[in-house]
């Protein structure tokens, strides 16, 4: 299975190619990075950037197919988990 880890979202480089993660060690430890918001205007917005070197992003860290965030939640430290590649209110870009 091309790159599905543990959030049945397949994981993409940078220029959209699908990346096979079965091949790599189960420790291995990813960056999953996303454009902030759910917009299309942010999406745009960011590959647009890109070409600049900048842009609005989310990033969430994957490793023994649990994905790792910091970021708003109701309680507690703003350190919270979920599906690699689903981070509730962001646009998964690549990893």
């Amino acid at each position: 299975m091309i790159g599905i880890g543990g959030g049945g979202i397949p994981a993409k480089d940078k220029d959209g190619k699908s990346i096979d993660i079965s091949r790599y060690p189960g420790n291995c430890v990813w960056l999953n990075v996303y454009d902030l918001g759910l917009s299309s205007t942010m999406q745009t917005t960011n590959t647009v950037s890109k070409m600049f070197g900048a842009g609005l992003y989310h990033a969430g860290v994957e490793v023994f197919g649990v994905e790792w965030a910091y970021g708003y939640i109701d309680s507690g430290t703003g350190v919270h988990k979920c599906k690699p590649r689903a981070a509730e209110g962001h646009t998964y870009r690549s990893t």
